[in-house]
């Protein structure tokens, strides 16, 4: 074996105290790729929500104008107006509910192009 003017004793401590970093250093990767995994994940769902939400305006684009009246009458609850043009919009479905429910369904309005609404929401 090699020689050193340090013992074994001396180099031990150090060793482990570099493995104890090593270790910690292993667990805040982990943790990041963890994070960065789910960031993605995230913003994969939101690309999708967008998507379909852009498919979804063409279709309407493209609607007669009693069929917009009929899928904005499942959409919306009520209009309310007030003084200075205050306009406030209730929905039948809160936004948090909806993203819970394309995610969990995966709406898609390509697997059924004629549906442009769903009683499911």
């Amino acid at each position: 074996m090699g020689e050193s003017k340090l013992t074994a004793e001396a180099l031990n401590p150090m060793l482990n105290d570099i493995r104890n970093r090593i270790d910690a250093t292993e667990k805040v990767m982990a943790d990041l790729q963890r994070e960065k995994d789910n960031e993605e994940s995230h913003l994969q769902f939101l690309t999708n929500q967008y998507q379909c939400i852009m498919e979804w305006a063409d279709s309407y684009d493209l609607m007669q104008q009693d069929e917009k009246k009929m899928v904005l009458a499942h959409l919306i609850e009520r209009i309310e107006v007030y003084r200075g043009y205050h306009i406030t919009v209730k929905f039948y479905v809160a936004l948090e509910d909806f993203q819970k429910n394309a995610a969990e369904e995966k709406i898609r309005i390509e697997e059924s192009p004629k549906t442009y609404f769903s009683t499911a929401l």
